[in-house]
């Protein structure tokens, strides 16, 4: 692994340090001002407050760096050539020098941004003028003395200097990955016929860890500080929802890089084997053959800017009169036309995905893969017509309402509505259905003796028949909640409870036909059994992967030991795929989910933001899990990359087996 093992000893040394930084410094952020107090043990004055600010964007950048290096490390290890810059990367004091003179360059860097911002400060000028902005910060102003902030009537340009930074290395990520996935694409290929099988598998093993390494950190640092820079920068009020936890987020990139590491690199997987299992035949030793993957506003209470009460989300709207909310915290325009055009863009790919899916699943499956096939042709129309679904309905929620209207093609009245949230509920409903099928099926294979539980599970015509009556089942139930509760909604009377509740709705019940709600005051009882469902049922999502998990680890180490080679690797292959497609539906499924039904269980305001998009994320399972079929499952990879490349070595048809068979073409 040679320079690599440094970079990483840095990248955990670095990953710890930015934990330690954010535990001691724990800011509270007063979104959208750009302000805010800490509560943290290193936290004790003012000053403290923008020390533990500065130490959090130098660890920020060295982690950056360090990651830079990493994947320039990965490029000049492809060169066969001699140059200075694979000398350079490749030489232990290069790497180590290049660190420290990063540090410096950092502590310089963010010293000149804040120091000189921070000496022009007069806490008692600036905290006045935040008073005069918000009159309910005083009594928080006057309670927390490590209050600070940069006011941009006093200190502007350093700020902003920091959040565009900010703004823009996290915009560009997703065109450098795509960049730097090309690049290495064409540079792997190249080294794979100029070095031994064994070098291949080792540069092939440091490339898929750092390519889960850098998803991580677009998800858990990219993400959390575009998001940060965002609401700070353009003053968003919901970011005093969001500002506070992303410090919180950034701690979790360490714990999710070390399950990768110990994952995909073999001397380390081996090593934690070892030392859990103390088996003998494990090996503890290493060698170079080791194969290794932020609107000001004076109206705004307090409590809206610093969620520090942790029960309010235990409590109903109670933080503003709903007479004097306006109609744009409810509804936003911007929010829905680019959910309304994203729409258009996943039918588009996700119709794309679900015929080419079909023909893959259908005629090019494995014998070995089963009634397993069957299962996945089942999810892939089913994904396909919950996007179908979501597109021709194109709800749009108000919360903390239990109301809203659709935009969708089909959507022409208020019974259109009612009956796109029914479809959603059934086909929602299904998808669960068929994927706890695939995992009974992954369980009752690794059994060997032929109960009827296997048969069963096992059988195409029990499967097709499980599911046609889980479909009446579904539309049965669905119907029982939901057509008692239709029958007894009086549509006048029922708009005139939530003009009641909201006057600022009137406008936007007479100018949409669509619009309708469940009104706790009429009908509360079925919108909460559902609620209680949905809620209930995401909840334990962690506790039963965790279960199934331990469970097939057990199962698994059984059934190699009593089925050929071959076998037993279509039957990883296939649980790979599952467990993939498991963490793609957490999600992009059960996380929206939840989400949606907190925001409307318990009626708060923040839902507004996020229950509508919601929608367009139920929608984004079937691409994803298009792309993990395709790499996992041997037979649709070889067909896709047959088909792509058009190479003769490549088999266009499947077999019995897994293994790649050189078939002749003619050019």
């Amino acid at each position: 692994m040679g320079v690599y093992k440094h970079l990483l000893f840095l990248e955990v040394i670095m990953s710890y340090v930015i934990t330690v930084i954010s535990f001691g410094w724990q800011p509270v952020f007063l979104c959208p001002f750009r302000a805010g107090y800490c509560v943290g043990p290193l936290c004790w004055d003012r000053v403290s407050n923008y020390a533990c600010f500065q130490a959090f964007l130098i660890s920020a950048l060295l982690i950056v760096h360090i990651h830079s290096m990493k994947i320039i490390y990965q490029l000049a290890i492809t060169y066969r050539t001699d140059t200075f810059v694979k000398r350079a990367m490749t030489n232990v004091k290069f790497i180590y020098g290049m660190f420290i003179g990063m540090v410096v360059f950092s502590v310089v860097l963010t010293s000149a941004a804040l120091l000189p911002a921070v000496l022009e400060i007069d806490p008692h000028q600036t905290s006045a003028v935040f008073i005069q902005d918000v009159p309910a910060l005083a009594e928080l102003i006057a309670r927390e003395s490590t209050f600070g902030g940069f006011h941009p009537d006093f200190n502007k340009s350093s700020m902003d200097l920091i959040l565009n930074i900010a703004f823009s290395l996290t915009a560009v990520c997703p065109v450098l990955i795509f960049i730097i996935c090309a690049l290495f694409y064409y540079k792997m290929r190249q080294l794979q016929q100029l070095v031994s099988a064994a070098t291949y598998a080792v540069h092939v093993m440091m490339l898929r860890t750092m390519m889960c390494e850098t998803v991580i950190k677009v998800m858990f640092v990219a993400t959390p500080c575009f998001f940060f820079a965002t609401t700070i920068k353009f003053e968003l009020i919901w970011g005093s929802y969001t500002a506070t936890p992303a410090f919180a987020v950034f701690m979790m990139h360490l714990f999710l890089e070390s399950l990768t590491l110990l994952y995909f690199i073999k001397p380390y997987r081996s090593y934690v084997k070892w030392l859990m299992l103390q088996k003998s035949n494990l090996r503890i030793h290493t060698s170079d053959n080791f194969a290794v993957v932020r609107a000001r506003t004076s109206s705004f209470p307090l409590t809206e800017l610093a969620k520090t009460d942790n029960s309010y989300f235990h409590k109903r709207l109670s933080l503003f009169t709903l007479k004097d909310i306006p109609l744009s915290e409810l509804h936003h325009p911007n929010i829905n036309n680019i959910v309304h055009i994203s729409y258009f863009v996943l039918i588009f790919v996700n119709t794309i995905c679900c015929g080419l899916m079909m023909y893959i699943v259908w005629y090019k499956s494995s014998k070995a893969m089963g009634a397993y096939k069957h299962l996945l042709f089942l999810e892939i129309i089913l994904s396909y017509i919950i996007t179908v679904i979501l597109f021709l309905w194109q709800p749009i929620l108000l919360c903390p309402l239990r109301a809203g209207y659709c935009v969708g093609p089909l959507c022409q009245g208020r019974l259109y509505n009612y009956f796109g949230l029914q479809l959603f509920i059934i086909s929602s409903f299904l998808i669960i259905n068929i994927h706890t099928m695939k995992v009974n099926y992954q369980i009752a294979i690794t059994y060997h003796t032929d109960s009827f539980f296997k048969r069963s599970v096992t059988n195409v015509k029990s499967i097709y028949c499980m599911f046609f009556t889980t479909v009446v089942f579904a539309f049965g139930s669905s119907s029982a909640v939901l057509i008692p509760a239709l029958t007894e909604i009086n549509v006048n009377e029922t708009n005139a409870a939530f003009i009641q509740d909201v006057p600022a709705l009137m406008e936007l019940i007479t100018t949409e036909p669509t619009f309708g709600g469940f009104h706790p005051d009429f009908n509360k009882t079925a919108l909460d059994l559902i609620l209680n469902i949905i809620f209930g049922v995401t909840a334990v999502c962690p506790v039963f992967v965790a279960a199934i998990c331990t469970l097939f680890y057990y199962k698994m180490k059984q059934f190699k030991q009593h089925v050929s080679a071959k076998t037993y690797a279509v039957h990883v292959m296939m649980l790979r795929t599952m467990v993939f497609e498991t963490a793609i539906k957490i999600a992009f499924l059960a996380t929206p989910c939840f989400f949606f039904a907190l925001t409307i269980k318990f009626e708060l305001l923040w839902g507004s933001y996020t229950a509508t998009p919601a929608f367009a994320v139920f929608m984004m399972p079937l691409f994803f899990e298009s792309l993990i079929l395709m790499y996992f499952i041997k037979p649709y990879q070889n067909y896709v990359k047959w088909f792509v490349l058009r190479k003769p070595g490549l088999p266009s048809r499947t077999g019995d087996e897994v293994t790649v068979v050189r078939v002749t073409t003619k050019t």
